[in-house]
């Protein structure tokens, strides 16, 4: 246990001070993203797993900032992030039937956070589009909103009959994130609109539940 916190906060330390030293310059990145990939893969840890796939994710413009009480969450590139984290999450779910236990689970953790930025990648571009810093849209905003419902229909259709719950649950869960969204930006906030959206959200939790009492593999 204590080799593995000691490679876990030699790793994060390690790539904070390449990050910070370059000035967050692409090939920093990049060079963490390998950096923790690889201590991931040694100590066998799905935490470092997960932050290397994070770390992939501020290549292309994703990052998070907290400031009086408030949190966000910046993605510059939807388009680029629902792309790039989808090949990769297929791709490491391939591979993780070719893998013993130990690294089955590595493969598929980084693969679950990958599914994690797809959804917000796209759950940005159905606000504000995509578009250039020149504040001209290429892709609108509808446009996302079309295609991340239909990703999450054809996503919860193959859980469904993959009995994969994990992802039933995740789909679930960005279902109801892409429902209230749509729902309140083009609604907006009144006693109606919140009324409808309370009962909406207790009748999707007696379904959700409904399922999880079946078996699903995890």
């Amino acid at each position: 246990m204590l080799a593995n916190i000691c490679i876990l906060v030699g790793a994060l330390m390690t790539g904070g001070g390449i990050v910070t030293e370059a000035k967050g310059s692409l090939v920093s990145i990049l060079s963490v993203t390998v950096i923790l990939a690889v201590a991931g893969i040694f100590a066998r840890s799905t935490l470092l797993a997960v932050l290397a796939t994070l770390m992939l994710s501020a290549s292309i413009g994703t990052r998070t900032d907290y400031f009086h009480a408030s949190y966000f969450l910046f993605i510059q590139e939807p388009t680029a992030t629902v792309f790039l984290f989808s090949v990769l999450a297929v791709g490491l779910y391939q591979l993780s039937k070719k893998l013993s236990a130990d690294y089955e689970r590595i493969a598929i953790a980084s693969a679950r956070a990958s599914v994690f930025l797809v959804n917000f990648g796209f759950w940005v571009g159905s606000l504000w589009g995509e578009g250039f810093d020149t504040r001209e849209v290429i892709i609108p905003d509808t446009a996302f909103a079309v295609l991340w419902a239909l990703a999450l229909l054809a996503t919860a259709i193959w859980s469904w009959k993959r009995n994969r719950r994990w992802v039933l649950n995740t789909v679930a869960t960005f279902s109801g994130i892409h429902l209230y969204t749509q729902w309140f930006e083009h609604l907006g906030a009144s006693p109606v609109t919140v009324l409808i959206a309370g009962l909406l959200a207790l009748g999707f939790a007696v379904g959700l539940r409904s399922l999880n009492t079946k078996k699903y593999e995890l």
